[in-house]
């Protein structure tokens, strides 16, 4: 059962149980709920996508530092023989 079916069932029983006194204060309160749900979510949303451009970011870096650590140990190798050949001489 979804939240937006839930709430809707909430504000017929507190219409049920209030007065029409309380009537306006309810529609206000309404419209409140209505605003701070929709901020709520477009944070989400933006948190969300962020989040997910972060994961993004954080494999790219995590690809390139793999390179250069092939890169280097290639060079160390590389070095290594070079210098294994001139003590040999």
């Amino acid at each position: 059962m979804a939240v937006s079916e839930i709430i809707p069932s909430l504000e017929n029983a507190t219409l049920a149980i209030f007065p029409d006194s309380f009537q306006p204060v309810i529609e206000v309160l309404t419209k409140i709920r209505g605003g701070i749900e929709l901020l709520v979510g477009g944070i989400f949303g933006i948190y969300l996508i962020l989040i997910i451009l972060r994961f993004l970011e954080y494999k790219k870096v995590v690809r390139l530092l793999s390179h250069m650590n092939k890169e280097i140990h290639q060079l160390n190798q590389n070095l290594s023989r070079k210098k294994s050949k001139k003590k040999k001489r």
